[in-house]
């Protein structure tokens, strides 16, 4: 999964889910409700703070805050209502906030989970930015709409620009 993305991975190490690192998170977002459920397991006072990618990327999606001077900020304030809106924004199939795990799977479907990782992130980045004053600190700027090539195996793979950023490699 990681040849998918247009970055530097080599520093990245998987570890396993502690209860320090559950207390310790200000957000934890899960790839299936079965992750988000190990993490309210060990920390049952993160429930409010622990959600699926796809689930918290759905509720802020339409979230409306003031604005924040900052992108930190900004993501903390939605991480702060989030929980008062879970109910409402509810997947009418609960199955729709996961997203399926491509170990052993073939390149179509690590393509397919990398699609979807990338809109939900890409959801999240831009409700931040369109939260954070313009003026106020911030990351780089974030892709609308995405820069997809077709490679010539059929997969869909990140174009000239990367994932998260307007930046041109």
């Amino acid at each position: 999964m990681a040849a998918l993305l247009p970055m530097d991975t080599s520093a990245f190490a998987a570890q396993s889910l502690t209860p320090r690192l559950v207390r310790e998170a200000d957000l934890i977002l899960g790839l299936t409700r079965f992750h988000r459920a190990l993490a309210v397991e060990l920390v049952p006072m993160a429930v409010r703070r622990a959600f699926t990618l796809r689930e918290f990327a759905r509720i802020v999606a339409g979230m409306k805050i003031d604005e924040q001077p900052s992108q930190s900020a900004a993501l903390a304030e939605l991480t702060r209502q989030a929980p008062e809106l879970r109910v409402a924004a509810r997947a009418q199939d609960p199955a729709d906030d996961d997203i399926a795990d491509p170990y052993r799977q073939s390149d179509e479907v690590f393509a397919q989970c990398s699609d979807e990782i990338t809109v939900a992130v890409r959801t999240i980045a831009n409700t931040v930015e369109r939260s954070t004053a313009p003026d106020g600190p911030s990351g780089p700027s974030v892709a609308t709409e995405p820069d997809r090539s077709t490679e010539p195996n059929g997969s869909t793979t990140p174009g000239k620009y990367d994932w998260w950023t307007k930046e041109a490699r």
